[in-house]
């Protein structure tokens, strides 16, 4: 072998995972290329038509007056689009891929935070590149123009700070998640549990999440809207669509029903469960500052709203599914089940929604339902203090018998 090959050989074997990095990056970049001309249903009802709205009524002069069903600052994001001159479905979809690699590098860092406590090159390589890859994230974005990668990145990125006990960054990001879309609201009775539970933040630190809301408006109000847009705004969405579930394989796919008599009824249902989720943690006093509890606990409650709560959507699975992901990484026997069940659920949904993909729903329900069961299974015996990993201690004649994972070992004393 020749010097400089041995020297190349060697760089690489050194490099090898930033490598990867960089060509899981262009690989990913090339992926989303070929769905730069697909126009979804959505992209021409509506996209298209509050671009051209926002365009006409004068870029941000035009936030005075509600346009869609988006938020202000997504509608700001908008009103900046105008003023290029560039192809209005490709100003979407570059927009939100760039938010494909924002969440991809904060799943690999709050992966590595919580199964390291440190960065871990090799474990962020295989979160950063994961996500990239997952149909439900590059689909959504290059071919389906949609925003979900935006408000979830900002949740993932809001765990991470309020991981890190840096709660003011944390709530700020969380904010801004709810600026960009109502479904953050998903992870907040995780943020209640971990109000409760660690005692280490103030109910003044979550109101952050309010002022960003609102910071976020500013736009609009300079141009004469009311402060109370965004509020009415969101109130509108919660009744524009009037369908138990909307492509998602949830309980209400099994049971049926019509909308106008249960719609309150889920409501309070999910509330009913999500109240037994905190009761639980109080009574158990299940610490949510352990690793494991903390990605449990908040994909269970995100999973509880998605199962539960009325007219939820496809793309709203995607927060639950970056969960199941860190959750795969943090112990890969466990939980990797969860994710790629996750994980064929979405490309079964969108396939349903944009490419007409006949699927038997009562299959992929009754599924859902059962891997949701089981989950919930998982958490409580964990969070309780019974699950697997539990490590139990006690004296006996030979010496000290621990039990690990079901199995009994001795130490001399």
């Amino acid at each position: 072998m020749f010097k400089k090959e041995r020297q190349l050989i060697e760089f690489l074997e050194k490099h090898a995972y930033l490598i990867i990095l960089v060509i899981a990056t262009i690989l990913a970049v090339l992926m989303r290329w070929y769905g730069r001309d697909m126009r979804s249903g959505d992209y021409d009802i509506y996209l298209v038509n509050w671009f051209n709205d926002i365009k006409a009524n004068g870029g941000f002069m035009a936030l005075r007056n509600q346009v869609g069903d988006y938020n202000i600052a997504y509608q700001t994001v908008i009103a900046f689009l105008t003023g290029l001159p560039m192809d209005p479905l490709y100003s979407y979809k570059i927009v939100s891929i760039i938010f494909d690699f924002v969440l991809a590098a904060g799943t690999g860092i709050l992966a590595c935070d919580v199964k390291y406590g440190k960065f871990s090159i090799k474990l962020f390589t295989a979160a950063y590149g994961l996500v990239l890859f997952l149909p439900a994230i590059f689909i959504n974005s290059a071919f389906w123009a949609q925003c979900d990668s935006i408000y979830v990145s900002f949740i993932v990125l809001g765990l991470y700070f309020i991981r890190k006990e840096r709660f003011v960054i944390g709530f700020l990001f969380m904010g801004l998640s709810l600026a960009f879309k109502l479904q953050m609201i998903f992870i907040l009775p995780f943020i209640i549990y971990l109000y409760v539970s660690n005692k280490k933040f103030s109910f003044t630190h979550i109101l952050w999440i309010p002022v960003t809301l609102y910071l976020s408006t500013i736009p609009a109000l300079v141009v004469g809207r009311k402060w109370t847009a965004f509020y009415d705004i969101y109130a509108n969405q919660t009744n524009t669509y009037n369908e138990m579930t909307l492509n998602v394989p949830n309980f209400w796919w099994v049971s049926g029903g019509f909308y106008e008599y249960l719609k309150m009824p889920a409501i309070i249902m999910a509330v009913m469960i999500l109240g037994f989720g905190l009761l639980f943690i109080i009574k158990y006093k299940v610490k949510l500052t352990d690793n494991r509890n903390y990605l449990l606990i908040a994909a269970w409650s995100v999973w509880t709203c998605l199962n539960f709560l009325p007219a939820m959507h496809e793309r709203y699975l995607v927060p639950l599914l970056i969960l199941l992901l860190i959750m795969a990484l943090y112990d890969l026997k466990r939980y990797a089940k969860y994710f790629v069940f996750m994980a064929m659920i979405l490309v079964i949904v969108y396939g349903r929604f944009l490419f007409g993909t006949n699927f038997d729903f009562t299959i992929a329900s009754l599924s859902f339902n059962a891997f949701y069961a089981y989950f919930s299974y998982e958490v409580f015996v964990t969070c309780r203090g019974k699950g697997p990993d539990e490590v139990e201690k006690r004296s006996s004649g030979s010496g000290i018998r621990v039990r690990l994972r079901g199995r009994d070992f001795i130490y001399k004393e």
